[in-house]
């Protein structure tokens, strides 16, 4: 055959492979009707095409590769008669058995060995006679070189391949018998969900081929094949491209005489003949989705020339996905479905200009799970209403009824009860006001979760307030009211302002206990937030008792309801950590046991075995503490499903504390600005998160003796702080007598001193005199007047002594108060430059009698 001959067949085959098999002799016999021998030959190309594309490369390990190569070279392969010379010969011990198909680079083989040790099934794919010119051959060397350097499941493998002496080049590869991907979904009829879970093993494993520098250029239906096992592999790498060579490199590659491109699949650049990257293969994957889900192309390329197909591609918008569907007359939910976000996901995926496409298949994926999950994808623009939209959509049942489902929108890696109670259903509110309500309160909560929103938070609380005035408006509907206080108390503590979220939850607790018995669903609720509030406050024996509370209803009035049990399991975990931690392990593994075995979402398995860890680091066994630890930051590592961000944050710090412990600085000093880094991303410098974490790394500053960085890193925060807070405000404060300590540690009292005073002025002007940590502020002024004054101050020490005992005796000394003023006396007994060792045991005493009381 000529090349003028082959050329003219070739376009025909193009142009064939664009039209549905229905039409494809149609349009044969109405542009050919005068050539029946270019028919007879175009039709027997077709025919071996279809096959290769209905069968494929895929078995088990090849044995023997030197026998077989040996003998490949002695058969005699004549350039013009490939397939009559090669099928039925012994080669090694495999038989070459029949052609699979010859594609545009080359014919593949099926061969079968079998001599009484093995039985095996491998393809062999060799050059087709035609076309071989340097540039071919050379491209077939890369695709060995490709396919070795590829390791996924979801990927055909190659095991070997060489030159025959004649010089034809060959692939020994995966034999893969199964539908391509179009097909299986079509055969099956697979719904919309069941087709995006198969195209996102296609994602990754083109992520995978990504990530080795390699793209595909020729995604398609027919090189994606599964079996009836649902296994899916991409085959066909062979004119795929590594990404480290450039396109000067080799020319010849991307000839339009040698075209290498599929055109219902072509992305624009590639019919300019542009260099390849991963935006290509983007376009393909866009492309494939749309066949996927519409049994159809994103072009109509009927009766049309390539010039015109490659016109259309270059200059027309594709299909809506519903358009396609309507011609395949699907059902209506299934043509709903594709309107939407899942029509915008594939359409930015099929944008002409490869910068405005996804920019890999990992973001690609990523925004097919946040479909999949009901948030806002990114290949829609995310205004507030089209997030509110979203948000209402994911949860329209419960919000209409409770609200209780507003938690979902600010939640971030703990423990919500909110999205999965059917029993939820049983209260019968006026859907109408209910959703009036909605309407303003989601608006409200997608600007008070930092997570999505990483402007100024502080118009916030403004916004919060005024969510607060609207309960009013919901008198006689007292599950709207408690849904209400749940969303803002918990938005209040994404802010940052715990005190006030706590005090909303524990008065919606105390509003349900009033107008609902012990045994309802809003109690148990109310309860559950009311252990994380005291939690948080360090109140661990109110916390267990609520905990236990929760747990106690939950197991006798929902015994079904799993998430529930789990999520009490875990309140009554932590609680017992601090209390009793050799009993909190049980009940976190419970919990832990019970999320795994109903697949929950990762970030809440993630969750709970942070509170495992802590509960080994708390009975110092730090080996499993540093195994979960690391196991946590392993899962979130291999993971692209969810962004979860925050628990590494809290994993790090976790990790940061445990090496601490261990006396590790070094790599607690790592852990905790690796936790940081991730906080401020999500929550600013400024919030309470990051500023624990800060005060962290200061701490393990102090421990390696860095005393001149941790007072820079003190400096820093202070001004953070101010900016944020204002200088009359308890953390500026907190910062301040902080910066006090770095002074004393330094040996510095007379600078220690001048801090902790004004630290005393400011929480004296801000709480109050007798607030506890006003007077823990007071402690440290006079205990450091000592240092700098000696005896002359002795009065003024003995007065906030007095005020410290009043305090105590009313029982009005917090626990975090308590914690502070025993890391003060630690840190004057170590670091003074004077003997006050009368005024810290006298101190000491008083705390260790209230202890024992």
């Amino acid at each position: 055959m000529n090349d003028q001959k082959w050329n003219k067949i070739s376009t025909i085959l193009d142009t064939l492979l664009t039209l549905s098999k229905e039409k494809r002799t149609n349009y044969l016999d109405t542009h050919f009707a005068d050539q029946p021998d270019l028919i007879s030959e175009v039709k027997e190309y077709l025919q071996s095409i279809e096959q290769s594309e209905k069968e494929g490369f895929l078995d088990n390990n090849l044995e023997d590769h030197a026998a077989l190569f040996q003998d490949l070279g002695s058969v005699h392969l004549p350039g013009a008669s490939l397939k009559d010379s090669i099928i039925g010969k012994k080669v090694g011990p495999y038989k070459i058995e029949s052609e699979l198909g010859a594609g545009g680079m080359g014919s593949v083989y099926k061969a079968n060995r079998h001599d009484g040790q093995f039985n095996q099934t491998v393809a062999i794919k060799f050059i087709n006679a035609r076309g071989f010119s340097d540039a071919v051959v050379e491209r077939f060397r890369m695709e060995q070189e490709i396919l070795a350097n590829l390791n996924h499941p979801n990927i055909a493998t190659l095991f070997d391949g060489g030159f025959t002496e004649e010089g034809f080049p060959y692939l020994i590869m995966e034999y893969v018998q199964g539908l391509p991907i179009d097909e299986f979904c079509q055969k099956h009829q697979l719904s919309v969900s069941e087709r995006l879970a198969l195209f996102k093993k296609v994602l990754a494993a083109i992520k995978h081929a990504h990530s080795n520098l390699i793209i595909h250029r020729d995604l398609k239906p027919s090189n994606i094949l599964i079996d009836e096992e649902q296994n899916l592999k991409v085959l066909d790498f062979g004119i795929a491209k590594t990404l480290s060579i450039k396109e000067d490199q080799d020319p010849e590659l991307t000839q339009s005489g040698e075209r290498v491109w599929t055109p219902s699949y072509a992305a624009p650049e590639q019919i300019l003949e542009r260099p390849s990257r991963i935006q290509t293969d983007i376009y393909g994957l866009g492309a494939l989705l749309y066949s996927i889900l519409t049994n159809t192309t994103p072009f109509d390329f009927t009766n049309k020339s390539l010039h015109e197909v490659e016109a259309m591609i270059l200059k027309e918008n594709p299909r809506p996905l519903a358009a396609g569907f309507e011609s395949k007359n699907e059902n209506q939910n299934t043509q709903e479905t594709l309107q939407g976000d899942l029509e915008s996901i594939v359409q930015k995926a099929l944008r002409k200009e490869p910068e405005e496409r996804y920019d890999s298949a990992g973001e690609f994926l990523e925004d097919i799970e946040r479909f999949e999950q009901n948030l806002p994808v990114a290949a829609v623009n995310g205004s507030f209403q089209y997030k509110s939209r979203k948000f209402l959509r994911r949860n329209r049942r419960a919000i209409a009824i409770s609200l209780t489902m507003l938690i979902s929108a600010i939640s971030f890696g703990t423990y919500h009860f909110y999205e999965i109670s059917a029993e939820r259903n049983r209260a019968n509110l006026e859907a109408k006001k209910a959703t009036q309500v909605t309407d303003y309160i989601i608006d409200l909560f997608a600007l008070a979760n930092p997570e999505k929103n990483q402007n100024d938070t502080l118009t916030v609380f403004n916004l919060l307030d005024l969510g607060l005035d609207k309960i009013n408006d919901l008198e006689g509907q007292p599950e709207l009211q408690l849904g209400f206080l749940a969303a803002i108390g918990d938005a209040y503590y994404r802010v940052g302002d715990w005190d006030r979220s706590g005090q909303i939850h524990i008065a919606a607790d105390s509003f349900a206990n009033e107008i609902y018995p012990e045994n309802h669903f809003e109690v148990l609720k109310t309860s559950i937030n009311r252990t994380k509030t005291y939690i948080n406050d360090r109140n661990y024996n109110a916390a267990l008792e609520y905990a236990e509370k929760a747990y106690r209803i939950s197991e006798a009035y929902f015994p079904d309801n799993w998430y529930l049990k789990a999520s009490a399991l875990n309140n009554v975990g932590q609680a017992l950590n601090y209390l009793n931690p050799d009993s909190a392990e049980n009940y976190l593994l419970e919990s832990i046991d019970l999320l795994e075995q109903n697949n929950a979402r990762l970030d809440r398995i993630l969750n709970s075995k942070n509170y495992l860890g802590i509960n080994y680091r708390t009975r110092q066994e730090f080996e499993k503490a540093e195994a979960v630890y690391l196991d946590i930051l392993e899962s979130i590592k291999i993971s692209e499903s969810l962004n979860l961000t925050g628990i590494k944050s809290v994993t790090d710090n976790n990790l940061g504390y445990l090496y601490s412990r261990k006396k590790e600085y070094k790599k607690a000093e790592f852990h905790y600005r690796e936790a940081q880094s991730y906080m401020v991303d999500i929550y600013g410098e400024a919030h309470p998160r990051s500023l624990i974490l800060a005060n962290n790394i200061r701490g393990i500053l102090f421990l390696q003796n860095k005393l001149e960085e941790a007072k820079m890193h003190t400096l820093k925060q202070i001004e953070i702080i101010k900016n944020h807070y204002g200088e009359l405000h308890w953390r500026t404060a907190s910062e301040i007598s902080s910066l006090g300590n770095s002074y004393l540690v330094s040996g510095e009292p007379q600078k220690s001193y001048q801090h902790y005073s004004r630290s005393f002025q400011i929480y004296d002007e801000v709480l109050g005199e007798n607030h506890p940590w006003t007077i823990v502020a007071l402690i440290n002024e006079e205990l450091s007047a000592l240092l700098i004054e000696n005896g002359s101050v002795q009065t003024r020490f003995d007065t906030a002594y007095d005020k410290l005992e009043q305090l105590i005796s009313n029982g009005n000394f917090s626990t975090s108060a308590y914690s502070n003023l025993n890391a003060s006396l630690n840190r004057f007994r170590e670091y003074s430059t004077s003997d006050i060792s009368e005024e810290l045991d006298r101190i000491n005493d008083l705390l260790s009698q209230d202890s024992e009381s």
